[in-house]
């Protein structure tokens, strides 16, 4: 029986990750920083009581913030621009 709860709290860990992710990227991509660090600071609240939640999902929320911001800017497409010797034409 305990290996089927053990199952079950690792399924429920890898859903809040996932879930986290997609949440900071999402508020990356809106610009929604406020958002982002009030979650944050929630969770740093709660991590008195309990310590492995503000240790796993405070740097995942800013890490995937951050991933999102810089998707929502393009940074992906301006990097590979400068690869191929492209970029913006001066004129316009």
């Amino acid at each position: 029986m305990g290996g089927v709860l053990d199952v079950l709290i690792l399924i429920g860990r890898v859903l809040i990750s996932i879930a986290v992710i997609a949440l900071g990227i999402s508020w990356g991509v809106r610009g929604q920083m406020r958002t982002a660090l009030a979650v944050c600071a929630v969770l740093l609240a709660l991590s008195i009581v309990w310590t492995n939640l503000a240790g796993l999902l405070i740097p995942t929320i800013l890490l995937s913030y951050m991933a999102g911001v810089l998707m929502e800017r393009g940074w992906h497409r301006a990097g590979r621009q400068r690869q191929e010797g492209g970029g913006p034409s001066p004129g316009g």
